[in-house]
């Protein structure tokens, strides 16, 4: 699910927290197509995530080139 921005995302992370739901990890940007994101798994099994901020592909397909890929996590 997209929401609106990096402190919407850290709102939301505080709130699952404070309601005992497993969040895995801190927010983070991993790979190509970066996005701001956090990753949840509800009791069910299932699997979401809440992101912003996603890079945008070119027209000619391409992403960043690997070498621009930053890989980083947010502190709460």
């Amino acid at each position: 699910m997209e929401v609106a921005s990096l402190d919407a995302l850290k709102r939301i992370r505080k709130y699952l927290l404070s309601q005992g739901v497993n969040v895995r990890g801190k927010i983070n940007a991993r790979r190509a197509g970066q996005r701001l994101h956090l990753r949840l798994r509800r009791s069910g099994g299932e699997r979401l995530q809440f992101f912003s901020d996603m890079d945008r592909i070119g027209w000619d397909g391409k992403s960043r080139p690997k070498g621009e890929w930053k890989r980083f996590e947010v502190d709460d």
